[in-house]
């Protein structure tokens, strides 16, 4: 059927048409003058898949005839609309528009329903519509517009430059919203109404885990609230920018940080900035749990202000600060959220000169010990030697420190303490040994640390190892040191 001949008809019956339908090739042979079709429902059953949107495109009604059960038929109508099994068939003329509302009568969009087709917006009365995922196959809205919206649903989107700027009306993002980006494409700025943790059921996929996003900068333009988890899995996230905090979010953002409104917490530092060193603005009381979660490993030399009291204890989960600058006992809890001592640590002092100090190495019993004294202001040369100490795992070398310290008239009592703690434990060590002149030298140099009821259970074992000197020895010392009451105490 060539071109002129179709332009005949006005009403067409597609049962008796069926064999003009379609071209030699295949194609569709168009109606363009065509306002009635007439589809029988039993040929229809059958052949409504024979038909493509492009054939009527000035159709205004179609009629369902010979229905079996008008009030159960499997083909419906609604103007130039075809509904088969329920489902959003094809939409003819309708496919012209850009913007579409379906009625409330439609509930599902079927297969390719709109193929052909230019429509990018769809309105659905019926709020809880089920799309088919390839509904949009074919259509030309990509030659047009941007996206492909389905209530307020970002649909589909294409790719037409670096930055994603996502409209203001829409609210959630589809999980395949963007598969038809090619794979050459890279958004590396996102600019979105909301923030993605919101609008999107599956971020992970959509997002975080999609290879064409490197997002390094995050626009939000409303953000009530924002999940920090989100952002730490953005490895190339340089700079968070929140549009409207000047009015009802409840965040600020300076030079791509992350803070509270007020400015005295900070809730985020992007993971992927470029920076070696970060120093929190004078006025900071507070940096928040996981503000710096990084999973890339980052490194960071850090300078925090005379503001701050108090830091979470997972504040730098993944994040490894080298360099540490903190005010005299400022920010209780720092040691406790840092996941090693820094190699580097300045103490800014009251009268504002500063002690440097340097670590080889850290573990979390140092990190326990330099915790303790940094809460309870005792974070001074003195004490920190003594936290080194008590870190460390020779208990030989310790006890030789140990020695020295307490000859000091100004030594530490913790010294002493941890000589009381240790010496009935190397006691058993050297006595383990079965050198019994070795054993008396010791005794008679650190007997004093050791408590009664101590030396009685080293008593018993020297006579377990058959010590017969040491034995005499400590019965001799237990007879001098025990009173005739036998409260013996140290």
């Amino acid at each position: 059927m060539d071109q002129f001949s179709s332009d005949a008809f006005t009403e067409l019956d597609l049962a008796i048409f069926e064999y003009r339908l379609q071209n030699l090739d295949g194609s569709p042979v168009i109606y363009p003058n065509v306002r009635k079709i007439y589809i029988d429902e039993k040929w229809g059953r059958v052949n409504y898949n024979k038909l493509d949107n492009l054939m009527f495109p000035n159709l205004e009604e179609i009629i369902i005839i010979n229905a079996i059960d008008p009030q159960n038929t499997i083909l419906k109508s609604i103007g130039p609309l075809l509904i088969a099994y329920d489902k959003l068939r094809f939409v003819f003329s309708a496919g012209k528009n850009e913007t579409l509302t379906l009625p409330k009568e439609i509930k599902a969009i079927g297969y390719q329903a709109f193929k052909h087709t230019y429509c990018s917006h769809i309105i659905c009365e019926f709020p809880y519509i089920d799309c088919h995922v390839s509904a949009f196959e074919d259509s030309y809205w990509q030659q047009t517009n941007e996206f492909l919206i389905i209530n307020k649903t970002l649909f589909r989107a294409q790719y037409k430059r670096n930055t994603l700027t996502i409209p203001d009306d829409i609210t959630e993002i589809d999980d395949r919203a963007f598969d038809c980006f090619p794979a050459h494409a890279a958004i590396n700025v996102i600019n979105t109404p909301y923030p993605l943790s919101s609008m999107s059921k599956n971020l992970d996929y959509t997002i975080i885990k999609n290879h064409l996003f490197k997002i390094g900068k995050y626009i939000i333009r409303n953000a009530p609230y924002i999940d920090i988890d989100i952002l730490a899995h953005m490895d190339c996230l340089k700079n968070i920018e929140i549009c409207n905090q000047d009015n009802t979010s409840p965040y600020k953002t300076v030079d791509g940080i992350l803070y509270s409104k007020d400015l005295t917490s900070l809730i985020y530092y992007p993971c992927g900035k470029s920076q070696k060193t970060f120093k929190l603005p004078d006025g900071t009381k507070h940096i928040n749990c996981a503000a710096f979660c990084h999973p890339t490993g980052k490194k960071l030399k850090l300078i925090l202000p005379q503001s701050l009291k108090t830091i979470s204890e997972h504040a730098f989960m993944n994040t490894q600060i080298t360099d540490l600058t903190v005010h005299l006992n400022t920010a209780a809890g720092i040691f406790n959220a840092l996941p090693v001592i820094p190699q580097s640590l300045h103490v800014v002092q009251p009268d504002g000169s500063v002690i440097d100090y340097q670590f080889k190495k850290s573990n979390p019993s140092l990190k326990e010990q330099f915790s303790l004294i940094w809460d309870q202001h005792q974070f001074d040369p003195d004490h920190i030697d003594f936290a080194l100490f008590a870190a460390s795992s020779d208990r030989a070398k310790k006890r030789q420190i140990a020695l020295q310290n307490i000859a000091h008239n100004n030594a530490l009592p913790c010294y002493i303490d941890y000589l009381k703690r240790s010496a009935f434990a190397y006691g058993k060590d050297i006595m383990s040994q079965r050198n019994e002149t070795l054993v008396i030298n010791y005794l008679r140099d650190e007997s004093v640390y050791l408590s009664v009821n101590a030396l009685k259970k080293l008593l018993k074992l020297s006579q377990e190892l058959q010590l017969a000197t040491v034995t005499a020895y400590l019965m001799n010392y237990l007879h001098e040191r025990e009173p005739q009451n036998g409260s013996l105490k140290l």
